[in-house]
């Protein structure tokens, strides 16, 4: 579908290398600074658990967008903010990442879709999912994701079972094992690994898993068009504070990066107004809280 004519579009492409060299720096510095609220004030964890959660959702953002290469114009500089930066500090394989995720834009609803598990099982009734977020909060999703996401030895999937069946061609294993293993030694050797474990993994292990849970189910979940590509694909707006957690840097212009996946998370607002002032009939929710009642069917 055609929205923007090629002069519009230009500028839209173009890579911003001071946006995201500020947007690393203050995710970053709102992590460091929450982790030296930590040590100050231990009382305030569990307000820390939701604000870490929030960044970590951010880094799991920025990952994406190292996955369609709009982290820098250099593949190399992009890959390795992706990875050092994002995907590896939550656990992510950059390749695999992007073998999966380019996948996904391609086969969308089909059988090879290996996204297809997330979103293909909505609606579903109230008791399913209270079941679902309790799994999520008490960290029993964590593994699945993990398994999703890490580049483990073929042995660990069952037979059919990895959503790719296949590695990535430039499989980053070794940097995602040293990295990990740089990490907890590092905070062993400092005396703290009891701390990285309270500040960073029990927010990861829960609640991060609950919001992927609930942005990633309503981005194709229980939609009634899935050959419309306006209406297969959910944009969700809401208050600046609703999207620091559920969506931070864009990830809410979920139908609008499908239509155009190479424009950086900075200007999907321009196509999202671009929609509203064409009137088209897109799929806009105004509210999580109301976009996550189309998720739960009514009755018994």
């Amino acid at each position: 579908m055609k929205i923007f004519e090629k002069d519009e579009l230009r500028p839209l492409l173009e890579l911003n290398n001071s946006m995201m060299s500020y947007t690393f720096l203050f995710i970053w510095g709102q992590i460091f600074f929450a982790y030296y609220l930590f040590i100050k004030c231990p009382y305030l964890l569990p307000l820390i658990w939701f604000f870490v959660a929030s960044r970590q959702h951010a880094l799991a953002a920025l990952a994406h967008e190292a996955v369609h290469g709009l982290l820098a114009p250099n593949k190399i500089i992009n890959n390795f903010l992706g990875r050092y930066l994002a995907a590896f500090p939550i656990l992510v394989s950059l390749s695999r990442y992007q073998a999966i995720h380019l996948l996904h834009h391609r086969k969308l609803f089909s059988t090879e879709d290996p996204d297809r598990p997330i979103y293909e099982r909505y609606p579903v009734n109230q008791k399913r999912w209270v079941k679902y977020l309790t799994r999520d909060i008490t960290a029993r999703t964590f593994l699945k994701n993990f398994l999703y996401f890490a580049p483990l030895p073929k042995i660990f999937y069952p037979q059919g079972k990895d959503p790719i069946n296949h590695y990535p061609y430039q499989n980053d294993a070794f940097q995602f094992f040293f990295f990990q293993f740089g990490l907890h030694l590092f905070f062993f050797w400092q005396g703290k690994l009891l701390y990285l474990f309270l500040f960073w993994w029990a927010p990861y292990l829960t609640l991060l898993q609950v919001l992927l849970r609930i942005r990633g189910a309503l981005e194709h979940g229980a939609i009634k068009n899935k050959n419309d590509e306006l209406q297969n694909t959910c944009t969700v707006t809401d208050k600046n504070w609703v999207l620091f957690f559920m969506a931070p840097l864009g990830l809410n212009f979920h139908l609008e990066h499908h239509l155009y996946p190479i424009i950086p998370w900075y200007n999907l607002n321009h196509v999202h107004q671009k929609l509203k002032l064409l009137q088209l009939p897109a799929l806009i929710k105004n509210s999580y809280l109301k976009a996550m009642k189309d998720l739960i069917l009514t009755g018994p």
